[in-house]
């Protein structure tokens, strides 16, 4: 549990919000939905690096889906540094994840047959944005509200909003607010 709080102080230290941290004290509500999802995922995740009670990492892998309605299991390796914004409906599979990833409700991010996408740091992900399959996505990037990214690659400083067959790609070096200033 302590290496598990640790994890969490560092995570929601780089968060920009009130629900988060006041004046440099880093804040943590267990009735706050979106903290205790995050916070559940770190903590399965904590002990089924241990390698000493897969049991107990499968047991709080489904509380949160439970409770939260995501599904992040503990296999998924999120970054360091991420935030989940009314996760419910979200999957977050295999990748490799990159820090400052932000997740809305009804996300999908995960794999296509053995490729795993590739996701930069400072990615926003909207709701109902999916990120599936063979996927380079660069630094700062977006995926728009209900947009499929599938086996393809994606700039730095990039917005994508659309379907594979129908979609439109905009430069923007806007960074998210969400995000400490220093982090």
């Amino acid at each position: 549990m302590p290496e598990a709080l640790d994890r969490v102080e560092h995570c929601f230290s780089a968060i920009e919000d009130h629900y988060f941290s006041v004046e440099g004290q880093t804040l943590f509500n267990h009735l706050h939905s979106d903290q205790y999802s995050m916070f559940l995922y770190i903590l399965s995740r904590t002990v089924y690096d241990s390698a000493t009670d897969q049991d107990t990492a499968d047991k709080l892998y489904g509380l949160n889906r439970a409770l939260s309605g995501i599904d992040a299991p503990y296999v998924a390796k999120l970054p360091d540094i991420f935030r989940f914004t009314h996760p419910v409906g979200t999957v977050l599979g295999r990748a490799d994840y990159s820090d400052y990833l932000i997740v809305y409700h009804g996300c999908t991010i995960g794999r296509t047959f053995e490729h795993d996408p590739v996701l930069g740091k400072h990615l926003t992900v909207y709701p109902g944005g999916s990120i599936i399959g063979k996927c380079r996505v660069g630094d700062n990037c977006t995926i728009g509200a209900n947009s499929f990214l599938l086996d393809q690659d994606l700039e730095p400083n990039s917005v994508y909003s659309g379907t594979p067959g129908n979609h439109t790609i905009r430069k923007s070096e806007a960074v998210a607010p969400s995000w400490r200033r220093d982090a």
